[in-house]
């Protein structure tokens, strides 16, 4: 009896941890799950996320990537923005103009946190600057990229910023009650942050202000000298000009919002 009571122990156990994993998992902010469209070709990035993260981060191994805490971010090229209210756009008219999104991947390194960007990857540039500059790998390599999600940008922050802290600043701005649906979009041409669109209850549109505007792009967060250094800065250039070369639209427009 002891034995079993002990088994029904663990299952009740277990019950609560994967009822606790649940309930931490944003309620209004769209994340990266087994259902979405994209998550069978995004779940397989790993290996290249941890070859765009190795220039800032040497320690981040593959259990540091948790694709659950991935969470949609849209692209506002429009002055959606600046016209909702002159043109008393509804909450799903203002997402229909989002043709563009980004996945943003929080990820903690010990007490560290990182932000990497997966976009989908746009054709070989036609610019005869960058072509000067990039090998024939390289442009093989964003040739193959091409529609295809990848890793294009990793940036150090202050603090882990995840789909359920988003919801937190929402629920802080509006009050958890009011909230009726909500979508992270990637600043605008007249907002150059990021801004949660949210429909609260009465049908009402709120735009609540996600951060500050801060400078873009590849931050390196350790020093290092010798051969190891100048690996770690050419490994830093390549994927700064892939990420400039192969950088999806969306993601072109998420950046360009955010950027000082």
């Amino acid at each position: 009896m002891k034995r079993v009571y002990g088994i029904l122990l663990l299952v009740l156990l277990g019950t609560v941890v994967l009822n606790g994993t649940a309930l931490a998992a944003s309620e209004y902010i769209e994340q990266l799950t087994p259902d979405s469209a994209d998550y069978a070709e995004i779940s397989t990035l790993t290996n290249r996320v941890l070859d765009a993260m190795s220039g800032m981060c040497a320690d981040v191994t593959a259990a540091d990537i948790d694709w659950s805490r991935a969470y949609k971010v849209y692209a506002d090229e429009s002055d959606v923005y600046g016209s909702y209210k002159e043109q008393q756009m509804t909450y799903d008219e203002i997402k229909q103009q989002m043709e563009y999104y980004v996945w943003v991947l929080p990820v903690q390194v010990k007490n560290t946190y990182f932000h990497v960007t997966i976009s989908q990857g746009m054709p070989l540039t036609e610019d005869e600057t960058v072509l000067a500059v990039l090998t024939e790998e390289q442009k093989e390599q964003i040739r193959e990229d091409t529609g295809k999600w990848i890793p294009v940008e990793t940036e150090q922050l202050d603090e882990d910023k995840t789909a359920e802290r988003i919801e937190q600043q929402i629920a802080d701005a509006v009050g958890k009650k009011n909230i009726h649906r909500a979508f992270v979009m990637g600043g605008s041409p007249k907002l150059r942050s990021a801004v949660a669109v949210v429909e609260t209850i009465d049908r009402d549109i709120q735009i609540v202000l996600l951060e500050e505007p801060r400078s873009n792009g590849v931050q390196v967060t350790e020093e290092q000298t010798g051969s190891d250094s100048e690996s770690s800065t050419e490994n830093i250039i390549i994927w700064m000009i892939l990420g400039a070369a192969g950088i999806g639209i969306g993601c072109y427009a998420w950046n360009r919002a955010r950027c000082k």
